[in-house]
């Protein structure tokens, strides 16, 4: 039985029928014209907090098989930084080996710039807003996100956050715990 694995990529455009003519290089032209071509979405009040597993295809691979299955009952999702050997093909498989129980994965560099992640394993719960406001160096407000690091399960790491002095993370992580 072959299985449909899903990889995203929030680094690519997706430019809607709209915005195909004419592509501006002006970054506030191109945010104007995504507006306008009905692609925008604001953040919305009371959305759910994201919970990110940072993680690197040179990590054993039973860690990584294990927080797919935790991830998959939190609804949590792996971010790895890029391909493995800068390959699709290659990512996908070794994604597929991995992730026996189809948890999200996304590829997305940018998430650990935003979320200054530098060593794997990193979990990060993130308000839904977090991605939108961000500082000069182009990093998440402090605030906005829990992170713990570490070689250690997500039930774990999820125990460390509901103990967070950001108030509202810490109820949604105190949440997320219980599911185990």
């Amino acid at each position: 039985m072959k299985r449909l694995i899903t990889v995203s990529l929030l680094t690519m455009s997706i430019i809607s029928p709209a915005m195909s003519q004419e592509f501006p290089k002006d970054p506030l032209a191109v945010i104007n014209q995504y507006k306008t071509a009905g692609g925008y979405q604001p953040p919305t009040q009371g959305t759910q907090p994201d919970l990110l597993i940072f993680v690197s295809s040179s990590m054993p691979r039973e860690d990584l098989i294990a927080y797919s299955k935790q991830a998959k009952v939190v609804g949590a999702t792996l971010v790895l930084r890029g391909d493995v050997d800068q390959s699709r093909q290659k990512t996908q498989i070794f994604v597929s080996e991995v992730n026996p129980v189809n948890a999200n994965w996304q590829i997305n560099p940018m998430l650990f710039k935003t979320f200054k992640v530098d060593s794997v394993p990193t979990f990060v719960l993130a308000t839904a807003a977090a991605g939108f406001s961000l500082t000069e160096d182009g990093c998440a407000k402090a605030e906005s996100y829990i992170t713990v690091k570490g070689d250690q399960s997500l039930p774990a790491a999820l125990d460390r956050m509901r103990r967070s002095k950001e108030v509202d993370l810490a109820k949604f992580a105190d949440a997320l715990w219980k599911q185990y």
